[in-house]
């Protein structure tokens, strides 16, 4: 498939999805400086939001929690520091909190549809079916029923990418195996290379989808070793499984210090099975 061809098809589907964004929000009816949502899990966004506007992080606030400072290293939210970081940057050029999350609830239906497109013709889906499937998938139900309540959790664009990587270990002789010039077969580095990455992805945006992925991956892999007698697709599972888990470990490195330097905290965090 011709690369420039298809950015522009995947553009073209994602300005459909800034439009469709736009109309679901009612951009005409919004005042920047008044929240979506004002109660629950939107609150604590709009907060940890100034925070990372005040010039630090989302951890931390001087003028909270008076006279010491708010520090939440308590909860572990460093699974989803490329929603933190991409937050930070959009807080640099926005006047305030309630900007700032509306900007990135839409900017996150046109990452959506945008990935979920090119992922759709990378597994050979004609240009229209493929459109169809990325903005449907941008538009769950989901992501209207919780708009900013659940900021990062609408911000699924790392998923289809994942899917992808999970798929290409499943069919791994086909996907990541090539006849090479000399006429031998040996690896698809690129490829390869992908599923490491996609795994370092998903473990630094969503830390619930880094559970799932791996866990559901396991299983299949295991079958497609089996039925072909090679270790090789529980290797791949492995090295999926191992960096995605890596990853989430290391992006919750600040819980973990806070933890072993003053102890638990089970008053901050406590959920039943």
């Amino acid at each position: 498939m011709n690369g420039k061809r298809l950015a522009w098809e995947a553009a073209a589907v994602g300005a459909i999805a800034l439009l469709a964004a736009l109309w679901v929000v009612r951009i005409w009816e919004i005042d920047l400086r008044v929240p979506l949502l004002y109660e629950w899990d939107a609150l604590l966004y709009l907060a940890l939001i100034e925070n990372l506007r005040e010039g630090g992080w989302y951890l931390w606030a001087h003028r909270l929690a008076a006279p010491f400072g708010q520090d939440v290293r308590d909860y572990p939210l460093g699974g989803e520091n490329l929603h933190w970081l991409t937050l930070k940057l959009l807080a640099m050029v926005t006047p305030n909190a309630p900007a700032t999350a509306t900007a990135y609830l839409i900017l996150t239906y046109v990452l959506v549809a945008v990935v979920a497109y090119v992922v759709a013709r990378i597994l050979r889906l004609g240009g229209g079916a493929a459109a169809v499937v990325a903005l449907l998938f941008a538009f769950l139900p989901f992501h209207q029923l919780r708009w900013t309540m659940h900021l990062v959790r609408s911000g699924y664009y790392p998923v289809p990418l994942a899917g992808l990587a999970m798929l290409w270990v499943v069919d791994w002789r086909h996907e990541l195996i090539a006849r090479r010039v000399d006429g031998r077969r040996g690896w698809r580095r690129a490829r390869v290379a992908f599923v490491v990455a996609a795994g370092v992805l998903l473990g630094s945006s969503d830390t619930q989808n880094a559970l799932y992925a791996p866990l559901l991956l396991a299983p299949l892999a295991l079958l497609v070793a089996v039925s072909e007698r090679d270790v090789r697709p529980l290797a791949l599972a492995l090295a999926f499984g191992t960096m995605t888990g890596g990853a989430l470990l290391l992006n919750n490195l600040p819980y973990f210090m806070a933890r072993a330097t003053r102890g638990p905290n089970p008053d901050a965090f406590v959920r039943q099975p």
